[in-house]
């Protein structure tokens, strides 16, 4: 009986030791499992981080270019709205210089040919008259 007490608290001893391996395994698995699942929390925060820091850099980079086509915008508006007032200008300008050209022309042939200027002048007041009256008539 010696033996086969021998040999059963060697198989309890055997089973014991195979016991305590295989929880220190699962304490090991469990562990690492653990740490597994922290360094990926820590990856994904990270990831997170670093995703909401692009999305702020390019957000505020998409803001620094609205002002920049805005503050362009406005100078190309500021712009045409002098070129603009410089060509009306001009134009005032030219179309004195016309009229004063023109006035001077009159004058001078009025007064180098009186006779002649007031002929042409009830000439074309007698047309004007006529068109006027030609067109009074058709409304009725």
């Amino acid at each position: 009986m010696n033996t086969e007490q021998s040999f059963a608290d060697s198989a309890a001893i055997a089973l014991k030791n195979g016991a305590n391996k295989l929880g220190d395994a699962v304490d090991s698995m469990s562990n690492s499992a653990h740490h597994g699942l922290e360094a990926a929390e820590g990856a994904a925060s990270t990831s997170l981080n670093n995703a909401k820091h692009s999305a702020e850099d390019m957000l505020a980079r998409g803001e620094a270019a609205f002002e920049r086509f805005g503050a362009k915008a406005s100078d190309y508006a500021e712009h045409g709205l002098s070129s603009a007032k410089h060509a009306a200008h001009e134009a005032a300008t030219n179309a004195k210089g016309l009229y004063n050209r023109y006035s001077d022309a009159t004058c001078s042939y009025v007064a180098e040919n009186p006779v002649r200027a007031v002929v042409i002048s009830a000439a074309v007041g007698a047309a004007i008259t006529a068109l006027l009256m030609s067109a009074l008539q058709n409304r009725r």
